[in-house]
């Protein structure tokens, strides 16, 4: 009875993960715009208002308004649009504007088609130099039809063109997950991503993380002339989620990564991946990582990639990057835009808080500048009820936290992969740029299951809803730092929501000049 307990808890798990991390579609090649957004060849002409942010009613949970994943990529001559959920980033001859999304997600599948999916997964079809490859990759044996076993391997089938019947390869088992320390169950294995490469079919086959379930990231080939397939799983990606996969001209192989876990089906991963395997092989090969911590990029969780030549659009969850791939090892090679939340309201006064739940305002401030929104937060157990904006505010507030360097492991040497930050702290989820700590829209972990987006708290033990928080998003500044204790600054204060409507746009990302080190890191 015990096995088939565990049997259902499996099942649900992996369905869980189905539902919540699921790819929600994206291009291999380039789409086309919607009809009527060009005129005789010119660029979209911009909304005659600026576009909004979608209020809370509109969306599932409050933390999705500020959810602007770019979902798909599509490329008309001199337009690119970036889709994200309820938005639409247009750049046309240098400049961006902001309309309503246009992005049509795939419709929700029922809990049974899930189920229905997960064991018997559709073929899905990839043209390849005008013929067509049929493949499909799945658990073996399906966690539905055989209660009594948990999963084995992953599998991976292709049809050829003009054969009828699939071959089959396995991935990898459930023994080489655990060998290589990456989870202790197989999870459906539904990201696949393919494309042509040296004339060839290419998929990358990788699967979302949670509760001890994981997968291996896999390429897979199909040589025609053999008729054999052939697969590669670089050790530096193998525990990363890949959710898209573009070639560039030298056959560099470029990746958006990200991780997921518990309640946190975005996770902040290895970022923009270069792989430049060996000519005439996929085994071996360089790969580098380029993320927050050590390169431009706007974003720490990049979503959709398109290739123009030398130039990657790298489209993010806090910004768009156009990257010079000749030049991506230096500042110069990336130019990066952000996304922004701002008011435009000269000559009126506005009354700040310390912290979203505070009573009493601690100081005024009169708009004679445009304002930006940072985050938001309910100021009641029901997010329908009027909350508080968090918006970009000098010279801030200070904080003192019950907390100093706290080291992930034992040893101080003992660090966490390059891109997650060394230290464990309140503010791990902000990096530091130069001149301070900043987070993005996209660093902000969802923690469904945790109290919520980790942050700044009044009072670092009350995670009770609503929260109450000192910054989200607000640039954090050291003060002082002691064995226990640790003051700092947020630059940023709470605004009553009825007071502001922000709307939506891009600002370019500036380079800090003279830039200092990390206050934190010995």
């Amino acid at each position: 009875m015990g096995v088939v307990k565990k049997r259902i808890v499996t099942i649900t798990l992996l369905l869980g993960l189905l539902s919540a991390c699921g790819n929600e579609g994206g291009s291999n090649g380039v789409g086309q715009l919607p009809a009527g957004t060009r005129n005789d060849g010119n660029c979209p002409a911009p909304p005659s208002s600026p576009v909004e942010l979608t209020p809370v009613e509109n969306v599932e949970f409050y933390a999705d308004r500020f959810n602007f994943q770019i979902r798909d990529i599509q490329q008309e001559d001199k337009i690119l649009r970036f889709q994200a959920s309820n938005y639409d980033f247009v750049y046309c001859d240098g400049t961006w504007s902001v309309h309503r999304g246009t992005y049509q997600a795939p419709p929700p599948k029922t809990w049974e088609e899930q189920q229905a999916e997960l064991e018997d997964p559709t073929y899905q079809s990839f043209e390849v130099n005008g013929q067509l490859y049929y493949y499909r990759a799945y658990l073996d044996p399906s966690p539905l039809a055989n209660p009594n076993q948990l999963s084995q391997r992953v599998i991976f089938e292709i049809v050829p063109p003009g054969q009828d019947e699939p071959i089959v390869t396995t991935l990898y088992t459930v023994q080489q997950l655990r060998s290589a320390n990456l989870g202790a169950e197989l999870s459906d294995p539904r990201e696949i991503h393919g494309i042509v490469y040296r004339d060839r079919p290419l998929w990358v086959v990788s699967a979302y993380k949670g509760e001890g379930f994981s997968g291996i990231a896999t390429f897979v080939t199909y040589d025609p002339q053999q008729e054999t397939v052939i697969l590669s799983q670089p050790p530096e990606i193998a525990g990363q989620v890949i959710t898209d996969l573009k070639v560039g001209p030298d056959d560099t192989l470029w990746m958006t990564t990200q991780l997921s876990g518990e309640g946190n089906p975005f996770y902040p991963g290895m970022g923009l991946v270069s792989y430049q395997p060996p000519a005439n092989s996929l085994q071996g090969g360089q790969v580098q990582s380029f993320h927050l911590r050590n390169s431009p990029l706007v974003g720490a969780i990049p979503t959709r990639l398109q290739m123009d030549g030398n130039t990657l659009w790298v489209g993010t969850g806090n910004g768009i990057c156009q990257v010079n791939t000749q030049q991506v090892q230096t500042a110069t090679g990336w130019t990066c835009w952000r996304f922004a939340l701002m008011v435009d309201d000269n000559n009126r006064t506005i009354a700040l808080h310390s912290h979203s739940q505070s009573e009493t305002p601690s100081v005024e401030m009169t708009l004679n500048d445009p304002l930006e929104v940072l985050w938001w937060v309910p100021r009641s157990d029901s997010t329908s009820d009027p909350g508080r904006y968090e918006v970009r505010y000098e010279p801030g507030f200070e904080a003192t936290l019950p907390e100093g360097r706290r080291f992930w492991g034992f040893d101080p040497e003992d660090f966490p992969p390059d891109y997650l930050y060394p230290l464990y702290w309140s503010g791990s989820e902000w990096h530091w740029n130069g001149d301070r700590f900043i987070r993005g829209f996209d660093a902000v972990a969802l923690n469904f299951f945790g109290g919520g987006p980790p942050a700044i708290r009044q009072d670092p033990d009350n995670y009770d809803f609503p929260p109450d928080l000192r910054a989200v998003r607000g640039d954090l500044t050291i003060l002082d730092i002691q064995e226990e204790t640790m003051t700092i600054r947020h630059h940023s204060a709470w605004v009553d929501e009825e007071q502001l409507s922000p709307y939506l746009t891009l600002l370019p990302v500036q380079r800090v000049e003279n830039p200092q080190g990390d206050p934190l890191l010995p």
